[in-house]
């Protein structure tokens, strides 16, 4: 068996310990310590996604089946190359349960210079959902991007796009 040899300074602490191999588990831990992650999913997506409009364009979707009650679902998008032909164009990006938009960030990838704008960083969105469900039941998100405006084209490309979801413990 494995053991780890454990220091502690703290007064009224443990000051040396072994612990064996698997001896600290998460059932183990204090009842009602959430935060745990109980699952990750990730889809990834390769190709150009275009806009020409303000409907919202679906680069990546993942499901996830929640395994416990009342948890919460961290998503992460990551998208490639953004760019478009349009002046004073914005790609918005938005994360979307089902068919409902969650959550966008109040900033976008903004073309203001010229119709030849080209955006070399990779796109990154975070969001914690709180989202109402039942156990087993699956959720489904999307990763989303369109044009702000119906002029030129909005562009992601030149990479692959992901979403990654999170099931995290109440």
């Amino acid at each position: 068996m494995s053991q780890t040899t454990c220091e502690l300074f703290e007064a009224g602490s443990v000051t040396s310990a072994a612990l064996s191999d698997g001896a600290v588990t998460s059932a183990k831990l204090a009842a009602g310590a959430g935060g745990k992650i109980l699952q990750v999913v990730q889809n990834t997506s390769t190709g150009t996604f275009s806009s020409t409009d303000t409907t919202l364009v679906t680069i990546v979707t993942r499901t996830i089946t929640p395994v416990a009650a009342s948890s919460k679902i961290l998503i992460i998008g990551q998208c490639g190359q953004t760019d478009g032909t349009a002046v004073d164009s914005f790609a918005k990006f938005a994360i979307v349960r089902g068919s409902t938009e969650i959550w966008a960030p109040a900033t976008s990838l903004h073309n203001t210079n010229d119709s030849s704008f080209k955006q070399a960083t990779e796109m990154s969105l975070l969001y914690l959902d709180a989202p109402t469900y039942t156990v087993g039941n699956e959720l489904t998100y999307h990763l989303k991007f369109c044009n702000n405006v119906s002029a030129g084209t909005m562009y992601v490309r030149n990479g692959s796009s992901s979403i990654i979801c999170l099931e995290v413990a109440a």
